[in-house]
């Protein structure tokens, strides 16, 4: 007889808040697998004036237009309607944060953050610079690799980061797994600005 022995590990529903800002366009993504991925479940209270995703589509509610349709592995910048921000509240199974990215060449790429903790920008990005010629946040910071320009040091669950490519290939792109981001000190470049 033969006998196979397996670890299992539970995996648990998480609860991911994102703070949106008012006056402003926000960045944001989810990390987490959404049982109800409809962009009109997640953002029934969250008073959306327009909201979008990289490759041209939209969501703008008060004139019924929804060209999202369900929220998916990509970022979102959004405006909100009126002077309050809003906070979203998700749950679901959390995203493999190694998951498989397309960068696509001649197009600002929104991003999403798959990881369900803090890292440094050098982590995330280090091995791809060379394909890299921007990436920006919603605050108006920025990484320009090839004049060493180093504005965001951390990257952070919830938000989306804006990436545009220095060639004219596509990139494969993942996150590092978890345990795998080496240690860097981003205090020189954080000294610099």
């Amino acid at each position: 007889d033969l006998f196979t022995a397996a670890i299992l590990e539970p995996v648990y529903s998480i609860t991911q808040e994102i703070t949106l800002n008012a006056f402003m366009l926000n960045s944001f993504s989810f990390n987490v697998s959404l049982e109800d991925p409809s962009v009109e479940t997640v953002f029934e209270d969250g008073g959306v004036l327009v909201m979008g995703n990289d490759d041209g589509d939209f969501y703008v509610p008060s004139f019924g237009v929804n060209q999202i349709g369900d929220l998916g592995l990509e970022g979102y910048d959004v405006f909100l309607a009126g002077s309050n921000g809003a906070t979203i509240s998700v749950e679901g199974l959390p995203i493999d944060q190694t998951t498989g990215l397309t960068i696509e060449a001649f197009k600002l790429n929104i991003l999403p953050y798959l990881p369900q903790s803090e890292m440094s920008s050098d982590d995330v990005f280090g091995a791809y610079y060379d394909d890299i010629l921007l990436v920006t946040n919603d605050m108006g910071q920025f990484n320009v690799p090839s004049f060493g320009v180093y504005q965001i040091t951390t990257m952070s669950p919830g938000e989306a980061y804006s990436v545009f490519l220095n060639g004219s290939n596509d990139v494969d792109f993942s996150y590092p797994g978890m345990g795998m981001a080496k240690s860097t000190d981003m205090s020189y470049y954080a000294d610099l600005y």
